[in-house]
Parts: C-alpha cells; structure tokens; sequence
C-alpha cells in the first residue's frame, strides 16, 4: 500500500512538473514474486524520452526463471527526493542515464538502501541492471565427494561412567574421510543419514583424518542407527554464484 501510494504521488508530482512518464500498474509489494519468480523494482530517469525509453526497453530483456526486473516509473530530468523515497519505499533501484551527478541525493539514496545507477552507455546499463539482479539468485550448489567407507562392524565403547557410544567399524575404499565432515550413509539405494562425522578414531586414539586402505572408527552427530554393510560417503558443498 505504501508503494502503491508513493507511485500515485510521484506520478501526480511529476505531471505537474510537466516530465513524460510511462503509465505503469502500481506496485503490490516491493520485491514482488510472480509464480516463483522475483521482480527487482526500478525507476528510470533519463535525459531525454527517446533514452528513457530505448534504457526500458533493453533492461526488460534482462530476466530468468527466477528473477527479473520491473519497471515502477520512467522519466525525463534530474533526480530528486521523491525518485529517492519511491525507490526506498518499494525496495527498488534507480536508474539515472545520461544525467549530471548528484552527490548529495547519492548518499541520501545510500542511507536508505538504495542504488543509483549512473551511466551514460546503455550496455554498461545493462551490466549494471545485471549485478543487480544477481544479487537476488541463490548460488549454485555442489556437492563433491571427499572419502567413502564400507562399515564392516559395530560395536560399543565407554565415553564416561557407565555411558556408551556406538561406533562404526569401517575400512576408507577411497579418498580421505575427515573428521567434522558432512557425511551421507547408504544402506542399497536408500540415504539413511545425512550429518556430520562427529568422532573418528584409529584403534582407541581420536584422529582428524583416514586415508584410503585404512581402518577407522567413526561416531555420527545425533545418530547410532548405522549397521554391517552400509557405505559412507563424506563431501563438502561448494558454492558458485550464480550468473544471468
């Protein structure tokens, strides 16, 4: 509602100021989702309406599946407050293209969250509108396999008092298994954990890491429902940002 106000003002404001503005539906809420998909609010300002207009027309090419851009108002003239407090209110961002500097509405535009993308290039518009949006997208998520074990026994051993633990007795067939790694438990086709390694021992000593040929002990975070014949894989999730 507050966007929404905020976009009739700023339109009725500039009307009288006697500036173009592009006719656009108002805002429901800022940083809107449209079937899974996130829309980045934008203001425009321009130096002349045909560059108000070819600015709008290629960042609307900028999008995916799951983020994209969308336009909450375009214009001619210099920035002023009320761009600044439209793009605050609805979480949005503007763009000034081919505009004199304004330093002060800069980092009032700062303070309240808000970047003003200045340029005079539309490509460099476009690479700007770009980091904008990719900002938004979650990164890419990979896993890569560090060690696997076969567990071959189980058996028990006293951590204080009366009190046991259940440790997997395993022989590493690849890689390196570490201690405090995520590790994944197979039993068949079936994942029956998913956690941490929480101890690894060697004989009775603690260690941070086996190596392949090497016989261990290992201890799960949370869990002891391991049994003869499981395989135990240990990764690390890697994360790339992702692009448009």
């Amino acid at each position: 509602k507050a966007a929404a106000a905020a976009l009739k003002a700023k339109q009725r404001d500039t009307s009288e100021d006697g500036e173009a503005v592009a006719e656009e539906p108002a805002p429901s809420e800022p940083e809107a989702t449209t079937g899974g998909r996130i829309e980045v609010p934008f203001l425009i300002k321009a130096d002349v309406s045909g560059s108000a207009e070819a600015v709008e027309a290629y960042i609307m090419g900028i999008s995916s599946p799951m983020v994209a851009p969308r336009i909450l108002y375009t214009a001619v003239g210099a920035l002023n407050e009320s761009d600044v407090e439209l793009a605050a209110t609805t979480q949005g961002h503007i763009i000034a293209f081919n505009l004199p500097s304004n330093e002060g509405l800069k980092s009032v535009a700062q303070t309240k969250g808000v970047k003003v993308l200045e340029n005079n290039i539309i490509y460099r518009v476009l690479d700007d509108v770009k980091s904008v949006l990719e900002e938004k997208l979650p990164p890419i998520i990979t896993q890569r396999v560090l060690g696997e074990a076969d567990l071959g026994a189980v058996f028990e051993i006293g951590v204080g008092g009366r009190k046991k633990m259940k440790i997997a007795g395993c022989k590493i067939r690849n890689g390196v298994i570490g201690h405090g790694k995520r590790a994944r438990v197979m039993r068949g086709a079936e994942k029956v954990y998913d956690g941490t390694i929480s101890s690894l021992k060697n004989v009775k000593k603690d260690v941070q890491e086996m190596r392949k040929g090497t016989e261990c002990g290992m201890g799960f975070d949370g869990w002891e429902g391991f049994e003869d014949g499981d395989q135990i894989q240990t990764y690390e999730e890697l994360s790339e940002k992702r692009t448009l």
